[in-house]
């Protein structure tokens, strides 16, 4: 009885089961092939590489310097840009970078570029008007903002201690802007895309369509790996397509992501993209062409150095030359290590000679009694020697309102060297000699009319394709060698300028006898 029960359990529970599967499987299974894509058709986007650039090997001696800014809030660092750096030293550049220890004028008077790759904390009003003159004067400055390489941060204060906080909010592209403002350029907060003629991605937007410039020679294709919209009055370079979109309007046009402007003497160049200069980007399309081409554009043309430059005004060895007024003492071999070091001149570089080189950069020390050589240098300068006397006629008033005095002349007859109020050390030279002009009383300077000579220091700069020449003028040669003590500690701070010719006061303090 208990079999049977067990039986028919199994049964009930075994049939069912064999039914519904004859009644859902009637036969074997059979498995349905999977189709796969043809993957030898499949054409991926992706970068065309071109053939690295061979570069030769750096000269052993520079010819120009490239200042990089590296105080700013940089997004970037010299190992990313290899490629652009090793473009300039093989060119005959030299890499300096900036220091938050140094003022940024002064960096700028021995560089003939200045490069600010993605800075993010904004220029000082002295920083932006130093960067201003740099290139007036013949300099080359380069701003590159990114739009990956972006991020908010806090401008101090004009005038406020460094390092203190301020409410003002930057990004990148504002940092920039602050820069670029004068030069009318206007790099935008956005980035360019293009849904179709593109690299692998909508952001890698590629260039083909090229202005006839020396940066954009030998290029027929450029790969902007996000990059953003640089508007100005200047050369855009290159266009981009009409299928290409701002991010800021989501609307097509016509962008590009660079601008140059010459500006005085000098050019600028904004860039909306930085990854063209990075290792990872550099070698694709023609990338490293333009690479090569901005390298070429920063280190030749050496710009012409002006007196808003000195002390940093040589390149290269440099010849001293005392005129024959000047004796060669111990005095003078002190003035001559003075300048060796103000003008930062290795050891070796500044040698003592009678004779010009036409070849070779000179400095000229003499007093305004010059001879007929300095004289057709100071012709140059357009400073006259020999001016017509302005002398002022006494008036009838003048002579007969002096009034006499009952103090009694101090016996001796002192003269004109007696000073009841002690010592005039205006007029005494170290080493105890007076200082009587030698040569004219007044001369001539362009811009200033005339002038007396007394206390008067005069530097003067000219330059032709062979040398640059320096000359230090003064009434006497005590004269001169306090006129380099000032200007070793001063530098042409408080002298007038007018184009290549300086005019400073030789001040008391650096005339006053010592010891």
């Amino acid at each position: 009885m208990k079999r049977t029960n067990i039986l028919i359990a199994l049964a009930s529970l075994v049939i069912p089961g064999l039914i519904t599967g004859f009644w859902f499987y009637t036969s074997a299974p059979a498995r349905e092939p999977v189709t796969l894509p043809d993957f030898s058709r499949i054409d991926i986007p992706h970068a065309p590489l071109s053939t690295p650039i061979d570069h030769p090997k750096p000269p052993v001696e520079t010819t120009t310097t490239i200042l990089f800014d590296l105080s700013h809030g940089n997004q970037v660092s010299l190992s990313e840009i290899d490629p652009f750096i090793r473009s300039i030293e093989s060119l005959g550049g030299s890499i300096e970078v900036t220091s938050q220890e140094s003022f940024l004028g002064d960096a700028l008077k021995h560089a003939n570029a200045f490069v600010s790759l993605a800075p993010t904390i904004g220029y000082f009003a002295n920083e932006r008007a130093a960067l201003l003159s740099f290139v007036q004067r013949g300099g080359k400055l380069i701003i590159a903002s990114d739009p990956t390489r972006t991020m908010q941060s806090f401008m101090a204060a004009e005038g406020a201690p460094q390092g203190s906080a301020a409410p003002t909010g930057l990004s990148g592209v504002d940092a920039a802007n602050l820069i670029l403002e004068p030069f009318d350029i206007a790099i935008l907060d956005d980035y360019l895309y293009d849904m179709k003629s593109n690299e692998g991605n909508f952001r890698n937007v590629i260039f083909s369509d090229f202005h006839d410039n020396s940066l954009m020679a030998g290029i027929e294709k450029l790969v902007i790996y996000g990059g953003h919209t640089v508007n100005s009055h200047g050369d855009s370079l290159t266009e981009s397509r009409e299928t290409t979109f701002s991010s800021l309007t989501d609307q097509a046009g016509i962008f590009s992501p660079f601008a140059l402007v010459k500006y005085g003497a000098g050019s600028v160049l904004a860039m909306g993209d930085l990854s063209l200069l990075t290792t990872q980007y550099a070698y694709s399309a023609d990338n490293q062409v333009f690479v090569e081409n901005l390298a070429k554009s920063l280190t030749e043309n050496n710009r012409g150095k002006t007196l808003s430059d000195f002390p940093s005004v040589f390149d290269g060895d440099v010849a001293l030359i005392p005129d024959e007024g000047i004796q060669m003492n111990a005095d003078l071999v002190t003035t001559i290590a003075k300048l060796e070091r103000m003008i930062g001149l290795q050891p070796g570089e500044l040698t003592v000679s009678a004779k010009n080189d036409a070849n070779k950069n000179r400095i000229v020390l003499s007093t305004f009694s010059a001879s007929q050589d300095t004289q057709d240098i100071i012709k140059n300068l357009k400073i006259n020697l020999s001016p017509e006397s302005k002398k002022t006629t006494p008036t009838p008033t003048q002579e007969t309102e002096k009034i006499p005095t009952a103090t009694a002349t101090p016996p001796g007859e002192m003269g004109d060297t007696y000073n009841p109020k002690g010592t005039d050390y205006e007029d005494i030279i170290p080493g105890g000699t007076t200082g009587e002009p030698e040569g004219p009383a007044e001369i001539e300077i362009p811009g200033m009319d005339v002038i007396a000579t007394k206390n008067l220091g005069v530097v003067g700069l000219i330059r032709d394709e062979k040398q640059t020449t320096l000359v230090l003028l003064a009434s006497s040669q005590e004269n001169l060698q306090s006129f380099v003590d000032m200007l070793t500690i001063e530098g042409l701070s408080g002298c007038f300028i007018q184009e290549n010719v300086a005019a400073c006061k030789i001040s008391a303090s650096n005339m006053i006898p010592k010891g």
